[in-house]
């Protein structure tokens, strides 16, 4: 019985070694005191870390006031916009429209009669000055032959002519100077824009190029104030939670490659956060542990093809830290 005991005990002992090896090339181990320890430094080339693929540059959530109703979605999940694209229309905008348009048509029938009276202007003071000028040149000519009571009615002539054409230049000039232009013109392109900003309110528009990824309301439906996520497929990252002792041997530029349902796409380290903090991913092996202390590191990807078809999926990440002695940076 007693040899039975020590045989079954030494087979559990390499169960158990070899699990914890197989462990020790996938994450930290425990040691005697039931702390976290990493088995990196000194004993592998590569760090292995879960990671997560998304948009190099982010996921955008694109949102609309809560409370207002969605009258119309322009996109649908997978389609691919450009910056400006029209995405969906909200409550309201029909009578936003109808306000732009009368606004609008106010503001060009105010300039088609400001452009009128100004070409009225003009020609009644170019023919004052023209009949000021014809009748200044008769004056000239004969009025030191006139006397008396004709004298003083062509003086008299002049000087209403002349009066005129002072008028008429008067005109002129305030049909055309800057503080009409300030009354008719800036109050009505302020009314135009007040309008046009009214519309808008009514209208979500694409805030960059991108596909659509996800969408949070439909029509007909009182928003709570996300609309869809979207984000921009052309280049990808894998985000890997990297466990915090192997952090000192990484460094923005070393190789890494991601494992995309059995693909492998290289991709080089661009950025090592400076924020340790829990582990969001997960290991399916249960012999994993739960609770780590991480630092996000950002692979950018060679191919974005493999990885835009499954964005937010979780997978498997090797870094090849070109320090491989285990210093601090």
């Amino acid at each position: 019985m007693a040899m039975g005991s020590i045989r079954s005990s030494a087979a559990v002992v390499a169960i158990v070694t070899t699990a914890l090896i197989a462990w020790g090339v996938t994450g930290p181990l425990l040691d005697a005191m039931g702390q976290e320890r990493s088995i990196t430094s000194g004993h592998r080339s590569s760090i292995v870390a879960l990671a997560r693929l998304l948009p190099a540059t982010g996921l955008i959530e694109v949102g609309i006031r809560p409370g207002i109703r969605v009258v119309e979605l322009k996109v649908k999940e997978g389609d691919d916009v450009s910056a400006g694209d029209l995405l969906a229309i909200l409550e309201g905008h029909d009578a936003a429209r109808i306000q732009l348009d009368l606004v609008l048509s106010k503001k060009e029938r105010a300039d088609h009669d400001r452009a009128a009276r100004l070409a009225a202007a003009r020609k009644a003071a170019e023919s004052s000055r023209r009949r000021y000028d014809e009748a200044k040149k008769l004056y000239d000519q004969f009025g030191a032959t006139l006397k008396g009571k004709d004298r003083y009615d062509a003086e008299l002539a002049l000087y209403q002519v002349e009066m005129q054409a002072i008028r008429s230049q008067l005109d002129l000039e305030l049909a055309q100077g800057p503080k009409s232009k300030d009354l008719d013109g800036t109050i009505g392109q302020a009314e135009v824009d007040l309008a046009a900003s009214a519309l808008r309110a009514t209208e979500i528009h694409a805030p960059s190029a991108g596909r659509i990824l996800r969408t949070l309301a439909a029509p007909g439906e009182i928003s709570s104030g996300a609309l869809l996520v979207m984000g921009d497929l052309s280049s990808m990252v894998a985000k890997a939670e990297v466990y915090q002792a192997d952090i000192p041997r990484i460094q923005p530029g070393d190789p890494a490659e991601v494992d995309i349902l059995g693909t492998r796409v290289a991709g080089s380290v661009t950025r090592v956060g400076a924020i340790v903090g829990k582990n969001q991913l997960i290991s399916l092996d249960p012999r994993a542990p739960r609770d780590l202390r991480i630092v996000e590191v950002t692979i950018l990807l060679e191919r974005s093809g493999p990885a835009s078809q499954f964005v937010e999926m979780e997978v498997d990440s090797e870094i090849r830290p070109s320090n491989t002695s285990g210093s601090s940076r």
